[in-house]
């Protein structure tokens, strides 16, 4: 009986580790697929700021008068997003 004690402890303790290596794989997958979404939403976002900041040069070189602000928020969006997407790399 002892023996059947003892077995069956050791199979309590090797499936709550297994759950335990388990769940951790899961929480570091889902947190690698959250870290891949921000990612392409963050290049999504340089993609859009890029393209309104080539508006914008495309209105200079054809002689239109540039909000000068207009200019500089696309500027500073496009560094920020940079910097977003060097952490995500770091």
């Amino acid at each position: 009986m002892a023996d059947l004690n003892e077995l069956l402890n050791k199979a309590k303790e090797v499936t709550k580790s297994a759950a335990n290596t388990a769940k951790s794989v899961a929480s570091d997958l889902y947190a690698q697929g959250k870290e891949k979404v921000n990612e392409a939403a963050l290049k999504a976002r340089l993609k859009d700021a890029y393209r309104d900041l080539g508006e914008i040069a495309y209105d200079q070189a054809k002689g239109v008068e540039v909000d000068g602000e207009r200019k500089n928020a696309a500027i500073a969006e496009i560094d920020k997003i940079l910097a977003d997407l060097a952490n995500i790399a770091d």
